[in-house]
């Protein structure tokens, strides 16, 4: 009977979703239909089939399930970018529907993906993807390392997913990556989970959920980091436990790929607290495998270090000129801190379920895991205390989640902070790490400490301390965040976390299942509503601008471009575009181009810096003016622009203050709010 109500609500569900398809526009989308159908089996599934049953195939089948998935994303070009934002900045009159929505919402605030990282990566389609660009900063510049690009280098190693854009169309090169790096995590997290937990699948499910759809992976972009630290833990326990010549061989081989992706990502912000995170879990294994090691096994272990340091050495060593530029900048180069700010940030993941839905300034920099902080780290004191079985693993997060923590309380002292490597980092970053470590404590705590019944005391004091501890956070959020939580939210998030709260307290097996079911769907919601589902990229390079400018660079690869009066995402457009742009996002600053400017190096501090770059031209005396952290606007006489050898001037407003007793500024295209100047110099 069950079964037969679930069909007639399926079909029911279908009719519906066809109607609300046709609400949202004229136009059918196949696309959207697909996917809400297949979202909409997908539950019904639970009351038609055997629920155990489906798991188990599920479970067994989950590598071919995620090959198709990937497989299939890839070929229809599926991907969770905001590049439809582009539609409304550039010729919004102009709407290009391949790069467009399918479901969800795009992200403003992540524009360090749509208006930076992804013009880059396209403009290296113009650049044949080689090692060295003339397009990025108007320039020849490397792109082996900062940034690292897809080219056709042994930089790639650095980022195996980038070779799918040397094989595969740019689009689909695109959607392969996108969803690719997600998948690397999802899977590396399951398994390094599947070992944290002994094996028991629902929670090494809800470790993987926890951490791939978590708000700090979702907001801040996916973060590789993740699945290349996990991958590495699993492939050393494989290694450690293998008895046969060849895979020893196959998995010291992937244990160095891995190493160098990790250390090539060049974000120590992050990879050195995390860096702690993973030295714990290395640690640990070693330890659960002390019976396997031996000196064959260290020196397969030698062999891999050996080769990530040769392999590190070569990207770096090309490089290098560009890493003491980046070195010396003001930012983020010379950024320092002894900590003792922002403790708030370890709660944050309480108001992280409300950024799906509800605008917040800048939801990038208050997502966190949602590792219910600071409980898992209590729970784990506690238990270690009464157990006269000693867990390494436990111990070990423990420590690192208590130091890094205390860096968001307290200063630390420069000499620690040095020594520690904590001076690559800022506190901004490292509460995410610990909420990463909360997030195995959870699992690691129910899958060992689980009681099989619990008694009425201890039920009664769970729900007092629940209460306290949420009612509590609550406060201290409402109290920080005066303009964005209303009593409305404060109630959901009590409403929400006293049960969670309840059931990671009691850590009763039966209540375990019910707190993994609630995080998981917690985990969708916060985390998994996050980036929308979009298909194509054309929008970068089929708006008649984009045509105009291929059509223009064709004629004129060489010719040199600036933007003025204009948003910095129209110059990184051009280079989308192949047209070589002095104020595309600057990685590293151009030094000695600003020198022939600045000539006294007056605003040296201003432009040595990463930096999007806005001009201005002016009547007046030529001036660098920093205006955020990692924006600066120059404004240049007209008559210096000369010194800039450009030829090409783009601007989204015409411009009357071309006057110029050496240059003649020719007005070649105007078309929906984007101008093109041609300059032609005096003879």
């Amino acid at each position: 009977m069950k079964k037969k109500i679930a069909l007639i609500l399926a079909i029911i569900t279908e009719i519906i979703i066809v109607f609300f398809e046709k609400s949202l526009s004229n136009s059918f989308s196949v696309d959207r239909f697909l996917i809400l159908s297949l979202i909409s089996f997908f539950f019904y599934a639970h009351f038609i089939f055997n629920i155990k049953d489906m798991y188990n195939f599920i479970y067994k089948k989950r590598y071919l399930l995620g090959l198709i998935f990937l497989i299939t994303v890839t070929i229809f070009g599926f991907h969770g970018s905001s590049i439809s934002v582009w539609n409304n900045i550039i010729q919004p009159n102009h709407n290009i529907n391949d790069g467009g929505l399918i479901l969800g919402i795009p992200r403003l605030i992540r524009g360090d993906e749509y208006l930076v990282s992804t013009p880059m990566i396209f403009s290296q389609v113009s650049n044949h993807f080689s090692a060295t660009s003339n397009v990025l900063m108007g320039h020849s510049s490397l792109v082996t390392m900062y940034p690292s690009l897809p080219c056709y280098n042994i930089s790639l190693l650095s980022n195996i997913f980038n070779i799918a854009y040397l094989i595969l169309p740019i689009s689909n090169a695109f959607a392969f990556c996108w969803y690719g790096k997600l998948l690397l995590i999802f899977f590396a997290t399951f398994e390094l989970s599947m070992l944290v937990t002994k094996g028991k699948r629902l929670y090494a499910l809800l470790g993987a959920m926890l951490v791939t759809l978590s708000p700090a992976c979702s907001w801040w972009s996916v973060m590789p980091i993740l699945g290349y630290g996990a991958l590495a833990i699993v492939i050393l326990n494989l290694f450690l436990k293998e008895k046969r010549l060849l895979f020893k061989i196959i998995y010291t081989l992937l244990f160095s790929i891995i190493g160098i992706s990790y250390i090539m990502l060049l974000y120590p912000a992050w990879q050195v607290p995390f860096g702690y995170v993973y030295l714990c879990f290395v640690i640990w294994v070693l330890y659960e495998n002390k019976k396997e090691l031996n000196k064959s096994q260290f020196i397969y272990l030698i062999i891999s270090i050996v080769i990530i340091a040769i392999f590190v050495y070569l990207i770096f060593k090309q490089s290098y000129s560009i890493y003491l530029i980046t070195a010396a900048t003001v930012y983020p180069g010379n950024r320092f801190t002894t900590g003792g700010y922002g403790s708030h940030y370890l709660l944050d993941y309480m108001i992280n379920i409300f950024f799906p839905c509800i605008p917040f300034y800048n939801p990038c920099e208050f997502s966190n895991f949602i590792g219910l902080y600071p409980i898992p780290l209590i729970v784990t004191f506690l238990s270690t205390i009464k157990s006269k079985k000693r867990d390494i693993l436990s111990i070990a997060l423990l420590i690192v989640g208590v130091f890094l923590s205390l860096w968001n309380y307290i200063e630390l002292p420069k000499g620690i902070v040095k020594i520690t490597l904590l001076s690559f980092s800022i506190p901004e970053r490292t509460y995410i790490v610990v909420g990463y470590i909360c997030t195995f404590l959870i699992v690691r705590n129910m899958s060992l400490n689980e009681k099989d019944e619990t008694s009425k005391k201890s039920k009664i004091l769970s729900t007092i301390l629940s209460i306290i501890i949420v009612v509590s956070i609550t406060l201290i959020l409402k109290e920080n965040f005066k303009e964005f939580i209303n009593i409305y939210m404060f109630i959901i998030m009590n409403i929400v976390f006293i049960p969670i709260v309840y059931m990671l307290l009691l850590n009763d097996k039966k209540t375990n299942k019910k707190l993994s079911i609630c995080l998981i769907i917690l985990s969708l919601f916060a985390g998994g509503t996050v980036n929308p589902i979009s298909k194509g990229t054309n929008v970068l390079t089929e708006k008649p601008f984009a045509k105009e400018v291929q059509k223009i660079v064709k004629g004129d690869k060489n010719g040199k471009w600036i933007t003025v009066s204009s948003n910095y995402a129209i110059a990184n457009y051009l280079v989308a575009n192949g047209a070589s742009t002095i104020n595309s996002t600057n990685y590293y600053p151009n030094l000695s181009l600003w020198h022939t400017l600045d000539k006294e190096k007056k605003y040296e501090n201003v432009y040595n810096r990463y930096a999007h770059i806005l001009i201005e031209l002016t009547n007046e005396d030529t001036n660098f003016e920093l205006i955020t952290q990692d924006t600066i606007k120059l404004n240049i006489n007209i008559e210096d622009i000369d010194i800039l050898k450009i030829d090409y001037i783009v601007s989204q407003e015409k411009i009357d203050i071309l006057e110029s007793s050496t240059m003649t500024f020719d007005n070649i295209y105007a078309e929906d709010g984007i101008y093109i100047y041609k300059l032609r110099r005096s003879k």
